[in-house]
């Protein structure tokens, strides 16, 4: 009988939900603070969080966070953004601008509220009248010296973006476009702005590889300059999560400290389960059916067949949610989950795929050229998800691949005769 709940959570971010990896919190923590205390050097402005998809950086990088904003409170602000939930360079600088206002806000700071509304404001129109010109520069000129970065930014022909226009009744005029360059200048000069106030800023960029539809040389090429672009932004730490296939020379490391997440051992895994069994609330009548699916004894079996996180919670959400949960049939449950999850892959030239990956493995690699495919095929391959490659920064032709963790379990025997 299948367990009609969200038990498990397998894709929650949740940092209460955190558990193991203690020293890697320790050594990110340790990073982060050295980039937040030593900002007069050359030093490193942040770090670079990689590894595969599912290996556990949101959650681990959502922990330090957590934990640093409590430490270092309340002079440390966080703008935390998801470029998951994101569309394009614009849309990341948007999101960043509107967490900027919403944290600064919380700081009971008028003036750096004021400046942060600004900058939200400009952002979101995409364009800044003569109108809005004369009122800003009036609201600013009664502020501060603190105002004078971003009242700049508004003075004369020589601001981003400006040009002249006509409006209804013929008067000449002028605007101001909001261009992706000028609003990262907007957002240099509040960083500067926040900096003289007394605070420190860390940006933590989640995803952001995820931002639009990401899959391409093309992206990836996007993506390193978009974090060429980020290290421009004054006065902040940057915590940067990336997947690994996008960071292969993607920065010089002097800038960012690079940190690869590995994979877990079973025991890891299996703690992680618990964790997440034990923050559920059950019902009774859940708790009944929960007791009554042997999962320990799938999980324990699943948890050796791979290191990643994700990848076992998906397997035990989908075996608990959606089959009849007998591990007697675990090999037709994982058919189905094939098809359910990859849909239209071809069976027969990703079972020659995992022939040749086996074959590296035996040999200690993790993933290999793929060359008993045609292009055509591992394109095909590629685009359904199923096999991933070590850098999408390299030209197809030098790229290795290996299989996506969701199916790690086909290097298991009996579940492999799941592909016929």
């Amino acid at each position: 009988m299948s367990i009609e709940i969200n038990l498990i959570r397998a894709t929650s971010t949740d940092p209460s939900l955190f558990i193991n990896r203690e020293e890697e919190i320790a050594t990110l923590k340790r990073l982060l603070r050295r980039a937040l205390n030593d900002t007069e050097t050359d030093a490193a402005r942040g770090v670079l969080v990689k590894g595969d998809s599912g290996v556990g950086k949101s959650i681990l990088s959502r922990k330090v966070v957590t934990q640093l904003q409590t430490e270092l409170s309340p002079k440390l602000m966080v703008w935390s953004v998801d470029g998951g939930r994101l569309s394009g360079v614009r849309g990341l600088l948007n999101k960043l601008s509107d967490v900027a206002h919403e944290e600064i806000e919380k700081l009971g700071n008028k003036e750096l509220a004021k400046l942060a509304a600004i900058v939200a404001q400009a952002a979101d129109y995409g364009k800044v009248t003569s109108s809005d010109v004369t009122a800003i520069s009036k609201e600013l000129s009664a502020m501060s010296k603190l105002a004078g970065g971003i009242m700049g930014m508004f003075t004369g022909e020589t601001a981003f973006g400006w040009k002249r226009t006509t409006n209804k009744s013929g008067t000449e005029t002028f605007e101001i476009l909001i261009t992706e360059e000028y609003l990262a200048k907007l957002l240099s000069r509040l960083l500067e702005a926040v900096k003289d106030s007394g605070y420190q800023t860390l940006i933590f960029l989640d995803n952001l590889d995820r931002i639009g539809r990401m899959d391409s040389q093309e992206d990836a090429n996007a993506i390193a300059e978009l974090v060429k672009q980020l290290l421009e932004l004054p006065e902040c730490v940057l915590l940067i999560n990336l997947r690994s296939q996008f960071t292969h020379h993607t920065t010089d490391r002097r800038e960012l400290i690079h940190r690869v997440i590995k994979g877990l051992k079973p025991q890891a895994l299996l703690d992680i389960l618990k964790q997440r069994l034990t923050a559920a609330e059950l019902t009774d009548e859940e708790r009944q059916a929960l007791s009554a699916a042997p999962l320990d004894v799938v999980a324990g079996r699943l948890s050796r067949l791979t290191d990643n996180p994700l990848a076992f919670l998906r397997w035990l959400d989908f075996w608990l949610v959606q089959t009849d949960n007998r591990p007697d049939n675990l090999g037709r449950d994982f058919r189905d989950f094939i098809e359910q999850n990859f849909t239209g892959v071809d069976l027969k030239w990703l079972k020659r795929a995992i022939e040749e990956l086996q074959t590296a493995k035996e040999s200690g690699l993790s993933d290999a050229p793929l060359t008993t495919l045609q292009k055509a095929q591992l394109t095909k391959l590629e685009r359904s998800g199923t096999v991933v490659p070590d850098s999408l920064l390299l030209d197809p032709a030098e790229r290795r691949y290996r299989l996506i963790h969701d199916l790690d379990f086909l290097f298991d025997p009996e579940f492999a005769r799941a592909l016929g």
